[in-house]
């Protein structure tokens, strides 16, 4: 959905993130997420922070209000442009079940853009976005930036400490496992890369035994 041209740098992004320290101070004060969610926050922060020009940021939720599937649960995407980060999340062409009426508003409330194309336009070839946007300047914390992402995901798509969370591909993986902050789930045959995780002290029958993190 995006453009096809990814341009320049991340390097006020990352150094506005080194200079916090690399800590989300604001998923512990968040009402609505707390400590619990910190080790995914430190990872998603990690991920975002390696963005540039020619890699992407891709992250797909598993979450339990849509049967742990890929194919019905929101993945998120973003890219860099000139002088902001490109941030997108599914909307109904994937969600399913499909967000309401006051889901969007919702949506829109937290300052998301909605999709341009609905679904039936986007299947019949029109032109148009079928994805929510949000824009950040590249000077924006990433701390907030990850707020913005886990307060979308809890408070509108119903994601909870359960949820399983897939980053974009083995390499990315094995940057987030190194963190030994979440557990890393044993490769299977649809999880072949071991790319898909859980919160600390979660599913543990699921999680490789050389995961740090099975407390």
């Amino acid at each position: 959905m995006f453009a096809n041209q990814v341009k320049p740098t991340m390097r006020d992004f990352r150094a506005k993130f080194k200079k916090s320290g690399g800590s989300p101070k604001l998923i512990s004060a968040s009402p609505l997420l707390g400590p619990q969610w910190e080790p995914l926050a430190k990872a998603l922060a990690l991920v975002i922070g390696r963005t540039s020009s020619g890699i992407t940021f891709h992250f797909q939720p598993y979450l339990r209000k849509y049967d742990l599937s890929p194919k019905k649960s929101p993945y998120l995407q973003a890219i860099v442009e000139d002088s902001f980060f490109q941030l997108e999340i599914a909307g109904n062409l994937v969600v399913n079940p499909p967000l309401s009426d006051d889901e969007h508003k919702m949506m829109q409330f937290l300052g998301w853009n909605l999709p341009d194309a609905s679904p039936e336009e986007y299947r019949s070839g029109e032109n148009g976005n079928p994805n929510f946007v949000r824009y950040f300047n590249l000077q924006t914390p990433i701390d907030e930036v990850v707020e913005f992402i886990l307060t979308t995901l809890v408070l509108v798509f119903g994601s909870d400490e359960d949820d399983f969370w897939g980053f974009d591909n083995a390499d990315c993986a094995d940057k987030v496992a190194e963190l030994n902050l979440l557990g890393r789930l044993k490769k299977t045959q649809e999880n072949p890369q071991g790319s898909i995780f859980a919160l600390p002290g979660r599913h543990l029958d699921l999680i490789e035994k050389t995961s740090s993190n099975q407390k």
